[in-house]
């Protein structure tokens, strides 16, 4: 975990915005959260970096303990490093 945790940066939600969470148990199944404003939340800066997923460059953060998925515009726009 310290490995990964490294590449790991802190951010606060200052817009309202939906995230996407999978699980991979016998079939994928997607998951949606709405982060609220306020909310601390750790992205993984050397997630895909400048490899764009379903045409869109994406942004992974951890939310109390899980791995969410947002377009980087939303992400850009809606929160503030800490």
């Amino acid at each position: 975990m310290s490995e990964s945790r490294q590449s790991r940066s802190k951010y606060e939600i200052t817009q309202e915005f939906t995230a996407y969470s999978f699980q991979w148990e016998e079939e994928v199944r997607e998951d949606t959260r709405t982060l609220e404003k306020g909310v601390i939340v750790w992205a993984d800066s050397d997630f895909w970096r400048d490899k764009p997923w379903k045409g869109k460059m994406v942004v992974r953060f951890l939310c109390d303990n899980a791995w969410f998925y947002v377009d980087r515009q939303t992400f850009d726009i809606s929160t503030r490093k800490q």
